[in-house]
């Protein structure tokens, strides 16, 4: 089976969230998390050997790629929500170049 496969079978669902600047109550502005794109159909898995060696070159950690056939304009900074689960995007691989199978490299916080 492919990754496209496992995504439809896995039942993982994602939640998307980037940084707004807004008014809160007494007019201040405050950085609040808003999701932009909930439910989004996802496989959730530990980053593999490779892709951790990868992110350390550059000093950086990296501890889940999460799979998806969408990309909403995701940004690195944004989170992403996976159940109770809370995680920085650190970067975006568009797989084989298609657009049609996308990697996000995350970092749980």
């Amino acid at each position: 089976m492919n990754i496209a496969g496992t995504i439809a079978i896995s039942g993982h669902q994602i939640t998307l969230e980037a940084p707004q600047n807004r008014p809160d109550a007494i007019g201040a502005r405050v950085n609040m998390w808003l999701p932009i794109v909930e439910n989004l159909a996802a496989w959730v898995q530990d980053a593999r050997a490779e892709v951790v060696e990868a992110y350390a070159r550059r000093e950086m950690k990296v501890t889940h790629c999460i799979y998806t056939q969408l990309n909403p304009g995701i940004q690195e900074g944004w989170r992403l929500r996976f159940g109770t689960r809370v995680f920085r995007i650190l970067g975006v691989v568009n797989m084989a170049g298609l657009g049609e199978l996308y990697r996000i490299d995350a970092v749980g916080i």
